[in-house]
């Protein structure tokens, strides 16, 4: 699923999601991948970013918040 937090910085949106990663329930785990939108890519390149992110947190032993590369 995807997550939408308008008007949010990147410490913002790791705290926040970081959060939601911590309440997994019964001893479920939970990786992440947060991308930042710069405002012009299009909506199909930041979704592209964020799953990359998703994938490279899963690889690097999930459960864990990986940051998407800027474009």
């Amino acid at each position: 699923f995807s997550v939408v937090l308008p008007d949010c910085d990147h410490d913002t949106a790791r705290q926040v999601l970081d959060e939601l990663r911590l309440c997994m329930p019964d001893g479920s785990t939970c990786s992440i991948g947060v991308a930042i939108w710069d405002g012009r890519e299009s909506v199909e390149a930041l979704v592209s970013r964020a799953d990359q992110a998703l994938y490279d947190a899963k690889r690097s032993g999930r459960d864990r918040i990986n940051a998407a590369v800027e474009s």
